[in-house]
This record gives C-alpha cells, sequence and structure tokens, in this order.
C-alpha cells in the first residue's frame, strides 16, 4: 500500500513538472511584444445615474479620452489605462460640491461611498493640462499631464508637486521601449 502511495505521488509530481516545463516553453518561444489587458472591470455594468451626498458627475475633457499604455522596467508587458467622459480605468469620476471628510477608515464613509469612485479635478500644472484623480475616501491622488516626449503623444504621471515619475503612451510598443527612461528628469 506505501509503495502505491508512493508511486501515485511521484506520477502527481512528474505531471506537474512537466506542465510547468509546457508552458515555459510555449511562452519563451513568443518573439512578440506581450501586452496584458485586463477585462475585470469590464464585464461589470457602470452606473453614472447614481448619486452621491456632496459629489456631481465630473465631464472629464476629451484631450485625455482613449487607451493609454505603461510599463516599469522589471515588466515586459505592458498595462492599460482607459479614460473616457466620467471614467478612469472603470472607476466613476466626481468632483466635489462640497468638502467633506474623507477617511477610509469609517465604516459609516465605507457604506455611503463604494471603492470603485473616485474624485478627480482638471488643473493646470506647469503650464500643461493635468487630470489629478484620487480613491473617494483616500488622499494619495495620480496626475496625469498631457504631453509629447520624443514626438509622441504622452500622459506623464506626476506627484502632487508636479514632478514627472512615469510616462503612458498611445502604443503599448512604445511603453515597452521607454520602460527604462528616468522620466524623473523630465521638467
Amino acid at each position: 500500500m506505501k509503495k502505491l502511495i508512493g508511486i501515485f505521488l511521484g506520477l502527481i509530481f512528474l505531471t506537474g513538472c512537466a506542465h510547468k516545463n509546457e508552458v515555459q516553453t510555449s511562452q519563451s518561444s513568443s518573439k512578440s511584444t506581450s501586452v496584458h489587458r485586463s477585462n475585470s472591470k469590464s464585464t461589470s455594468k457602470i452606473d453614472l445615474t447614481k448619486k452621491y451626498k456632496n459629489l456631481k458627475l465630473m465631464t472629464i475633457p476629451s484631450e485625455f479620452y482613449g487607451t493609454w499604455w505603461r510599463s516599469d522596467q522589471f515588466s515586459k508587458r505592458a498595462r492599460s489605462l482607459k479614460i473616457d467622459a466620467h471614467t478612469v480605468n472603470g472607476s466613476v469620476v466626481y468632483y466635489q460640491t462640497k468638502p467633506f471628510r474623507r477617511d477610509h477608515n469609517s465604516e459609516k464613509l465605507n457604506k455611503e461611498y463604494p471603492g470603485d469612485l473616485s474624485i478627480g479635478e482638471v488643473t493646470n500644472l506647469d503650464n500643461r493640462s493635468a487630470l489629478r484623480v484620487w480613491d473617494i475616501l483616500g488622499t494619495v491622488d495620480l496626475v496625469y499631464l498631457k504631453g509629447t516626449f520624443n514626438g509622441n503623444e504622452v500622459l506623464y504621471l506626476a506627484y502632487s508637486s508636479g514632478d514627472i515619475h512615469g510616462a503612458l503612451f498611445k502604443d503599448p510598443k512604445l511603453a515597452i521601449k521607454y520602460r527604462n527612461y528616468p522620466f524623473d528628469e523630465i521638467k
């Protein structure tokens, strides 16, 4: 009986290793640029008619619309960011009509404002059009600055101060090509 269990476990181990090698072989034989597309949010219907206290639906300027791509130095894939009239990556964007306490630890506020909402504003930062977006109850914001890089239209990722630390491109191949570029040196 012990021999039979040992043989059975050995077969399971060998089958698992063989499958892993098949996956690695099929991945390494592909020489094309890989692009990661996330469809997790696209399956759920976004409700733009829902009303929230102290918030109004924001219309994002058309200059920010589209599918933008970025990568980082440790990745060989590009990740997408989709911006349309009222959403950024599937999160509905609102603007504040009145200030309110934003505390992500508050049970009451978490029930009132679901996690798929964002607050946004359009500003001018360093003479560039900027879209500032943050989680409804969070304090950390993402700033997208319009610009050009080597003749290509880009959205620069910046900190609140305007210091650039990354870029999003319209073409995923460009995002992968410039993934190691020191964008923090751009003023």
